[in-house]
């Protein structure tokens, strides 16, 4: 992963490999990698837009996490990552954000 990605896009895909050689064919990204499970399913991906990192999630239907060609559920998102996600949250919930209650969500 590129140092420095504060924000980084997710794109949901089935097939997490088939996405990454797409994206590297069709938009000429850069090489990431692919990370696989005990099993050897694909779990998560990555590919580099021009200096910006893009992680490639597995669908999680018990989040909503599915494909685009999925009606009703999440199709991406973003992660902001930050130096001290204990001052984070707290600031966050002082200005009354509501929080999502996800484990490791703040």
């Amino acid at each position: 992963m590129a140092q420095g990605d504060a924000v980084i896009p997710i794109l949901v895909y089935a097939d997490i490999p088939s996405a990454y050689d797409f994206l590297a064919r069709a938009f000429g990204f850069g090489p990431g990698r692919v990370d696989v499970d005990g099993g050897g399913n694909p779990v998560h991906g990555e590919v580099d837009a021009f200096g910006q990192t893009i992680w490639l999630h597995r669908p999680l239907p018990a989040q909503r996490l599915g494909p685009p060609n999925i009606d009703g559920v999440i199709h991406g998102g973003l992660v902001g990552r930050v130096p001290d996600v204990d001052a984070h949250r707290a600031r966050a919930r002082a200005a009354d954000f509501e929080t999502s209650g996800r484990e490791g969500c703040p």
